[in-house]
């Protein structure tokens, strides 16, 4: 007889499961994200979650990929619930979590396999640079609490620089800026750029689509058919129709957008794209990129899509 696939004893012929159990187990799947929701919203202290959590792991059988698949959305969830300015309670909020969910065998790695606590890192330590860049933050105050927030919530190594290095030094440009001064570049880049140009950043593996008009003719025709012999028909009548067009975002290639004191350049194996900072008439952010809507009659939108455009469109806001 196979075993019940929840608690190992014998389930009866037929059987994968005892009801009991089965009834447990989805019960203890209701109840988790109910735990966790009340806990961010201090309805439940730590010290009362945790023997919870070990109590509801083990009497309703939850596999660990189970558990930190609803800690992931309830985490998420409590991200988005939060407005600035952000209190330093939350961070400590998720990094209690972390580790009670370590305690039953729940690795931090695991919880942060879709990126959901280098998203809440990222959040708040987006905040401090902003603060910095308004002068509500001096630079040495923001670097301490960074330094804090990746102690308590330590993110992968791979996604560090994009969540605090590459943000840290944005903001010192946008300052320098605010200044009046143009702070000196050692990016390296294969293009030409004119007399007093000069690049002051670069996103890596960008993709540039562009819109594509398509022409197509549509109509319908009507008519009879008539027999001349056998195989051989002759058809009377006409055909009605009109041209459609209709838009389409192309991709041109992956590549690196340079961003110059003048310019937006995209430079890429396939070709180069320059797009001067005066023919802008519009930018659309996205969360990972932008649309650029261009001055001219026949000029087709452009998206580069790839990065966070926050700091490109503080920067343009600056040069202009």
């Amino acid at each position: 007889m196979p075993n019940c696939r929840y608690c190992g004893q014998s389930a009866g012929l037929f059987s994968r499961a005892h009801r009991e159990c089965e009834a447990s187990h989805s019960n203890g799947l209701a109840t988790l994200p109910t735990l966790i929701a009340d806990y961010f919203s201090g309805l439940i202290p730590a010290k009362d979650l945790a023997p919870k959590l070990a109590t509801l792991k083990t009497d309703a059988y939850l596999s660990r990929d189970e558990i930190a698949q609803i800690a992931q959305q309830e985490i998420r969830n409590f991200t988005q619930s939060l407005q600035a300015p952000y209190h330093p309670s939350s961070m400590r909020l998720v990094s209690d979590l972390l580790s009670m969910l370590a305690a039953q065998g729940v690795a931090h790695e695991t919880v942060n396999s879709d990126g959901v606590v280098n998203e809440f890192a990222s959040l708040l330590i987006r905040s401090f640079i902003i603060d910095y860049c308004e002068d509500r933050l001096e630079l040495p105050r923001v670097e301490a609490r960074c330094q804090k927030v990746l102690r308590y919530l330590p993110v992968a190594q791979e996604r560090l620089a994009d969540i605090y290095l590459s943000p840290l030094d944005q903001a010192t440009i946008l300052k320098s800026l605010q200044r009046g001064a143009l702070p000196p570049s050692t990016i390296m880049a294969p293009i030409i750029l004119a007399k007093g140009e000069q690049v002051v950043w670069a996103y890596e593996g960008v993709a540039l689509y562009q819109e594509k008009i398509v022409r197509e003719w549509v109509g319908r025709s009507q008519g009879i058919s008539v027999r001349v012999m056998r195989g051989v028909y002759y058809r009377t009548g006409g055909m009605r129709g009109r041209p459609v067009e209709r838009s389409t975002m192309e991709c041109r290639g992956v590549g690196t957008l340079y961003v110059t004191n003048r310019n937006l350049i995209f430079y890429s194996p396939g070709g180069a794209v320059k797009v001067p900072f005066k023919k802008i008439i519009a930018l659309t952010p996205y969360t990972d990129g932008v649309e650029v809507h261009r001055d001219g009659a026949n000029q087709r939108r452009l998206t580069m899509q790839g990065f966070d455009p926050w700091f490109l469109l503080n920067l343009l806001s600056s040069l202009s």
